[in-house]
C-alpha cells in the first residue's frame, strides 16, 4: 500500500466516524424537533468549499419539494479543474442525503458516482461528507447565497450563478513561448551572422531569413485549423471548460 492510499484510507474512515452517530438519530428526535427541522428548506443555490481527498470550491443549485431534492452540483477542483453532476435525494429532520452522477469534466479527467450525506448548522448553512464509487471522500460546507448577499450586497444574486474562483493566469502560455523561442534564436543567429564569413556567413544569412518565415507560415495554418491550442484553459473564463471553448469556436476535435 502507498502512502496515498494509506492517506486516503484515512481521511475516509475520518468522516465516516464523524457523521456516523449522527446517522443513527433521526428516529431519536423529538416531534417538536422535527417540526422545526421540516420547516427548513434547501431549495436555492449553495456556494462553499470540499476538503479531503480532493479539494476545492462547489456550487449547488437545489430544488427541495416537500424533502424530495433534485439538482445539479459543480465543483471547481484545485487539480481536475470544472465537473458537473445531477443528483436526486431526499430531505428529512434536519439531515439530507443526496446521490449524485456525472454530467460532465475536462477532458481526460474521471469522475464517478457518489453519495453526499449532510446537516442543517442554522438555516442558511449546511455541512456533511462526500464519497465517491472511485474511492474519493471528504468533507464539504456550503451557505446559501441569499444568505451571503444580505451580508455582502454587491454580490450574486438568486437569479445569477454565482462566478465560482479560477486559477490565476500565468504569463506562460504557448504564444509566449513561441515568441520567446523565436526571439531568443534570432538573437542568437544574427549576432552569429556578424561575426562569421564566407559560406557560414551566407548559410546563417539564409537561415535568419527563412526560419521566421516558416514559423509564421505554421503559426497562421494552425490559427487557422487549431486556434484554440494558442490558449490556456485560464483564459476560457472562471465557467468555461476546454470542450466548451473548443465547440465555441466551431471546430470539431
Amino acid at each position: 500500500m502507498d502512502y496515498l492510499d494509506f492517506w486516503k484510507k484515512i481521511v475516509i474512515f475520518t468522516v465516516r466516524l464523524a457523521f456516523r452517530e449522527f446517522n443513527r438519530k433521526p428516529e431519536k428526535y423529538s416531534h417538536a424537533s422535527k417540526w422545526v427541522f421540516g420547516m427548513l428548506t434547501l431549495t436555492g443555490q449553495w456556494v462553499g468549499t470540499i476538503s479531503g481527498t480532493n479539494s476545492g470550491d462547489v456550487f449547488l443549485d437545489i430544488s427541495d419539494n416537500d424533502g424530495t431534492l433534485r439538482g445539479n452540483i459543480e465543483v471547481r477542483d484545485k487539480r481536475f479543474g470544472l465537473s458537473a453532476f445531477d443528483f436526486e435525494g431526499l430531505r428529512e429532520a434536519g439531515k439530507f442525503q443526496i446521490q449524485f452522477i456525472p454530467r460532465a469534466a475536462q477532458p481526460g479527467t474521471v469522475i464517478t458516482p457518489g453519495i453526499v450525506s449532510g446537516v442543517f448548522q442554522g438555516k442558511d448553512t449546511i455541512q456533511g461528507i462526500w464519497e465517491t464509487e472511485l474511492g474519493t471522500a471528504g468533507i464539504f460546507t456550503a451557505s446559501r447565497v441569499a444568505a451571503i448577499s444580505s451580508v455582502q450586497p454587491e454580490s450574486t444574486t438568486m437569479s445569477d450563478k454565482p462566478e465560482l474562483p479560477h486559477a490565476k493566469k500565468s504569463w506562460i502560455t504557448p504564444l509566449s513561448l513561441i515568441s520567446l523561442f523565436l526571439t531568443f534564436t534570432e538573437i542568437v543567429t544574427g549576432i552569429a551572422v556578424t561575426q562569421a564569413s564566407g559560406g557560414v556567413q551566407i548559410a546563417l544569412a539564409t537561415f535568419v531569413i527563412l526560419f521566421p518565415s516558416s514559423i509564421a507560415f505554421a503559426f497562421f495554418w494552425i490559427l487557422w485549423q487549431r486556434p484554440y491550442v494558442f490558449y490556456p484553459p485560464t483564459e476560457f473564463g472562471p465557467n468555461t471548460g476546454v470542450a466548451e471553448y473548443v465547440k465555441s469556436c466551431g471546430i470539431r476535435y
